[in-house]
C-alpha cells in the first residue's frame, strides 16, 4: 500500500500536506508559526521511523461515526476521508477530535488514558510510536494557520489574541514532541 502517488514513506506525504497548509496560511496572522510547524515536523520526523508500512486510516474517526449496540461497535461510518498513512497520525487525530474537546483537564486526562489503553489492547504502543504521534501534533498545527486564513477579516477573532494563543499551542506541541523524542 502506498501513501500518495506511489510514495511509501509517510514523511514525504505529510510534509507535502503540511506545506500546503502553511501556504494556505500565508495571509494569516500566524503564517510564520505554520511555517515553523512544517520545519519542525520535517526535522523531527527524520528522527523517527514508522514501525509498519502504511495502514488504512479512517480520516474522521469520532464517536458520531460509530454505530454501537449492546456496548459493541457494529459499524464505522463516513469513510470519505480514508487514506493510507501512518497509524500514529490517526491516533493523534482521534485524540484531537475526541479528547481535546473535553473542557476539564481531568476529563481530558482520563479520556487520553482510556484511548491509549484501548489502542494498546489492539496493538503495541512503543515509545517510538508515541514520539511519532507527538511529531504529528507539531505538523498538524499548520492547519491552524490555514483555517485562520480562511476566516473573514473583522470577524470575532482578535488577531493578537489568536496569535498569542497559537504561539503557546505550537510551543507546547514542540515541547511534547521533543520530550518524547528524548526518550528514544
Amino acid at each position: 500500500m502506498t501513501v500518495d502517488d506511489g510514495v511509501t514513506d509517510w514523511r514525504v506525504h505529510y510534509h507535502r500536506r503540511y506545506e500546503e497548509y502553511a501556504d494556505a496560511a500565508r495571509k494569516s496572522p500566524v503564517s510564520d508559526l505554520a511555517a515553523r510547524a512544517v520545519e519542525c515536523f520535517e526535522r523531527m520526523s527524520d528522527l523517527v521511523r514508522p514501525e509498519s508500512g502504511p495502514v488504512l486510516l479512517h480520516g474522521d474517526f469520532t464517536p458520531d461515526n460509530l454505530i454501537t449496540r449492546d456496548g459493541s461497535v457494529r459499524a464505522v461510518l463516513d469513510w470519505e476521508h480514508a487514506e493510507a498513512g501512518c497509524g500514529a497520525k490517526e491516533l493523534r487525530d482521534v485524540e484531537e477530535n475526541v479528547v481535546e474537546i473535553a473542557r476539564r483537564d481531568e476529563v481530558r486526562s482520563d479520556l487520553r488514558d482510556a484511548l491509549l489503553d484501548g489502542y494498546a489492547a489492539a496493538r503495541p504502543v512503543s515509545d517510538a510510536f508515541l514520539a511519532t504521534k507527538a511529531v504529528f501534533g507539531v505538523g498538524e498545527f499548520a492547519r491552524v494557520g490555514a483555517v485562520r486564513s480562511f476566516l473573514a477579516a473583522g470577524d470575532e477573532f482578535d488577531d493578537a489574541a489568536f496569535r498569542t494563543r497559537a504561539e503557546r499551542e505550537l510551543d507546547a506541541r514542540i515541547e511534547a514532541a521533543e520530550s518524547r523524542l528524548d526518550r528514544l
